[in-house]
């Protein structure tokens, strides 16, 4: 993962997920001191991480509890703000093995209520707080569902603004998952998504992957007027 954001060219804002305790230390180690401003979460399923060039300040919000977002303001110069979110809705499973059909369908319709019930409440706390806003990660789900739709009322896509192609990240390569073959880049569920104080000047897939099942999404966004 460091080894992929050096190459990269160290963007202002790095978001990870599923962030392990020796996932962060090698962090820290390798590429801590490009980003003096740092957030880990190792709460709830797997841990979340927010690398940032930019004071960061960690905020709280009841309305997404038990959700798996994280919630920050960013402040990009002293009256340039904005919050940002690292969101990684419940996946749903649909790798597990055969023989246990009833139990996947009820993991599938559980994840699809819960991934829809985030976008419901996100969408509603975006307008609430009437902020400049970024969301941000593994969704889980393709811009074909509910929880997609909800969102996209109140923000825009990078990828369907500035970006070129398909735009899949996952998965990642040619793999196993317990014994199926899966082909690789078959859907689009990492997201960049931001309000109208934004505008979306790029918007790519990377090929470097390292060990994730997920390639690389980075966007380029601007204020669209100096709030």
């Amino acid at each position: 993962t460091a080894r992929i954001i050096i190459d990269r060219g160290l963007p202002d804002i790095v978001a990870l997920q599923e962030v392990s305790y020796g996932m962060q230390s090698t962090i820290e180690k390798t590429i801590g001191n490009y980003y003096p401003y740092q957030s880990f979460n190792h709460s709830g399923r797997g841990g979340l991480a927010v690398l940032s060039r930019y004071p960061l300040q960690r905020l709280s919000s009841d309305m997404l509890i038990d959700l798996f977002c994280s919630q920050y303001r960013v402040t990009v110069d002293a009256p340039h703000q904005f919050r940002l979110y690292n969101c990684p809705p419940y996946s749903p499973h649909v790798t597990y093995p055969t023989g246990r059909w009833r139990a996947l369908a009820n993991q599938v319709e559980e994840s699809f209520r819960l991934r829809t019930l985030l976008g419901e409440r996100l969408t509603k706390e975006i307008q609430s707080h009437g902020e400049a806003t970024i969301v941000l990660g593994d969704f889980n789900t393709t811009d074909q569902s509910d929880a997609y739709r909800q969102l996209t009322t109140v923000l825009s896509d990078a990828h369907r603004t500035s970006g070129w192609g398909f735009g899949h990240t996952f998965p990642a390569g040619t793999a196993l998952f317990r014994k199926p073959p899966v082909l690789p880049r078959l859907v689009r569920i990492d997201l960049i998504l931001y309000s109208p104080a934004f505008v979306a000047l790029q918007s790519a897939v990377g090929s470097t992957y390292g060990k994730s099942d997920h390639l690389p999404l980075r966007a380029v966004v601007a204020w669209r007027t100096h709030p």
